[in-house]
């Protein structure tokens, strides 16, 4: 956890083990280290193909116990979105991005068929230079 931040451990499950282009994927988020008396205040927003189900959230969490919170993505596209997860306490804020992986992951790695071999059994990638 970052030392100047707010303090708040943002703990996350996406529920959805597969989650579908155009359907609901519920995130079950848990904040912990709530200490303020004042509570901390939570600002959700999403990205990258992701909306949620009912907007931009912002509200308060209550000091003490550990506070749970399940919010529904929809991702409009494959690939990976984010959540993100603000909280703020005494002042200090934090930011969590949580991915949510719409179909199969890119590989990060090219095509076998794209490698060629060096002298030592490297497996090389070929790129043209200027």
């Amino acid at each position: 956890m970052k030392g100047n931040g707010s303090g708040v451990a943002v703990l996350f499950q996406v529920s959805d083990a597969n989650p579908q282009v155009g359907k609901a994927v519920p995130v079950t988020l848990t904040f912990e280290g709530i200490t303020d008396p004042n509570g901390a205040t939570l600002r959700l927003t999403a990205d990258g193909g992701l909306s949620l189900g009912t907007g931009e959230v912002t509200r308060t969490l209550p000091a003490g116990g550990p506070s749970t919170l399940t919010v529904e993505v929809v991702p409009a596209a494959e690939g990976v979105g984010y959540l993100h997860v603000f909280t703020t306490q005494y002042g200090a804020s934090s930011a969590t991005s949580i991915p949510v992986q719409v179909g199969k992951a890119s590989s990060a790695l090219p095509a076998s068929k794209d490698l060629k071999q060096g002298s030592g059994g490297d497996k090389i990638l070929p790129m043209p230079v200027k």
